[in-house]
């Protein structure tokens, strides 16, 4: 769907998994790029440029995406892999000891992954004014000032440049979006003059902050530029992964015999003696395909975030000007009934029958849509760190369905339609009620053993 919004912006909206495959892989040397957004360039110290996924196709994006790459490499994740194992015991038993505060718990796990791998440092409570909250909290923020409608459609009515603010709807809106930023910018600094204070007194902890410090003259880096870096991945590593593993306790709560089989492997796998530890997806092929399902069903970004383009292009004979914007409707290409039997519903068995969850005939029957999921996006703006959040995800899942039976506390209170979501820029579960219970006193001491280990050892991150 091709839209002139005003007289002079442009955007089209792909739909399907070909278009997607068309242009934003096979094209991606003029797709590739991505549209101003005001609320960042005001957000961020000025010049505006500094969040990676934002950037626009340049060498300047090129080298801050090498550089999160050198992160999120395979090998670097297998150095790392002690901490997810901790802290995944640890959400294990604040699950146990306080399932009542489970979002805020799935919330600080997985932020405290990201803080220990870059920072060097730990995130033991979800509590007011600790670094994880206010990292979230400013998530929060940042969203609602991204949310459509909350900044003036320059782009599209550039006469509102010049009508005073005071007699518009937006008024107050540069106060609000400066304020974010102020408080984003004070957080990511306090983060990396942390690295640098504890390397001061002898006491820092290996992590990716420090390994960037230590090179930052002949990367040509600024202070600027690697507190952004680090705040981007934190951004990017931990608010929509949460958000899919929410949803997939929302499922596991809405079908229990879902999450029945899904313990049954896990048990024959593991079996009753000992908590899951990291495993391959082709090892728990019925629980990878839950996840799958999970990222299918409800994306975190169900549109992605837009690319732009370099230049003119035709595609099937439709002229596409550069500076477009493309918007990759990814709930579009997860829900399309041509690809997808009865999309709406949950089913994980879609993927146990075809690679990518699609009917057999969708793509010829002869492979995958190019990919298992389209949620991470296409072409050269592809999340660089699916393969690290896939393996986050697949160990989190295994840990809880071993532990525990989550249930719901009333089936009326689990709205598993979109109803039940909230939106704005990341797509994610509204509140809801569920139970967990252990799988008997022998699993709980186990829990209680793993909690006291992940304890030990994390606390070289105090």
């Amino acid at each position: 769907m091709g839209l002139q919004l005003g007289t002079s912006t442009h955007a089209v909206v792909i739909s399907s998994w070909k278009a997607a495959r068309d242009l934003l892989d096979r094209r991606g040397a003029i797709y590739s790029s991505r549209p101003s957004f005001l609320a960042a360039e005001i957000v961020m110290p000025a010049p505006g440029n500094y969040h990676l996924a934002l950037l626009q196709y340049d060498s300047k994006w090129r080298k801050e995406r090498k550089t999160a790459a050198e992160f999120l490499k395979e090998s670097e994740i297998e150095k790392r892999s002690a901490i997810s194992e901790a802290e995944s015991s640890q959400l294990m038993y604040e699950l146990l000891v306080e399932p009542e505060r489970f979002q805020q718990h799935v919330l600080r796990y997985y932020g405290a992954i990201l803080i220990s791998s870059l920072y060097g440092m730990r995130a033991k409570e979800f509590a007011d004014n600790s670094v994880v909250k206010r990292f979230f909290d400013g998530q929060d923020d940042w969203a609602a000032i991204t949310a459509p409608g909350f900044i003036p459609p320059f782009d599209i009515f550039p006469f509102l440049r010049y009508v005073p603010e005071f007699l518009t709807p937006w008024r107050g809106w540069k106060q609000k979006v400066q304020s974010v930023g102020q408080n984003q910018h004070a957080l990511y600094r306090e983060l990396v003059a942390g690295v640098r204070k504890r390397t001061a007194q002898g006491r820092s902890r290996e992590c990716f902050i420090l390994d960037l410090l230590c090179r930052q003259e002949k990367d040509g880096y600024s202070d600027i530029d690697i507190e952004y870096i680090a705040g981007v991945l934190m951004e990017g590593g931990s608010d929509t992964t949460a958000n899919t593993f929410e949803t997939f306790l929302l499922a596991m709560a809405a079908y229990p015999s879902i999450m029945k089989t899904a313990q049954a492997e896990v048990d024959r796998f593991f079996g009753s003696g000992k908590m899951p530890t990291k495993t391959k997806e082709a090892e728990l092929p019925y629980l990878a395909a839950c996840l799958l399902e999970v990222l299918r069903w409800r994306p975190s970004l169900a549109s992605g975030i837009p690319h732009a383009t370099t230049q003119d292009d035709i595609y099937e004979g439709h002229f596409i000007p550069a500076n477009t914007a493309i918007i990759m409707n990814i709930w579009g290409i997860n829900h399309d009934p041509e690809v997808f039997e009865k999309p709406e519903v949950f089913d994980p068995t879609r993927f146990l029958r075809h690679p990518s969850g699609s009917k057999t005939s969708a793509d010829g029957g002869s492979g995958p849509l190019g990919r298992p999921v389209w949620t991470f996006g296409a072409g050269r703006r592809v999340c660089v760190g699916q393969e690290m959040a896939r393996g986050m995800l697949l160990l989190t899942a295994a840990k809880l369905v071993w532990c525990f039976d989550i249930e719901a506390v009333s089936p009326d209170e689990i709205d598993t339609s979109i109803n039940g979501f909230h939106g704005g820029m990341v797509l994610g579960p509204k509140a809801f009620q569920a139970r967990f219970r252990v799988r008997g006193e022998h699993r709980r001491r186990v829990i209680e053993q793993e909690w006291a280990n992940a304890d030990a050892y994390l606390q070289r991150f105090e």
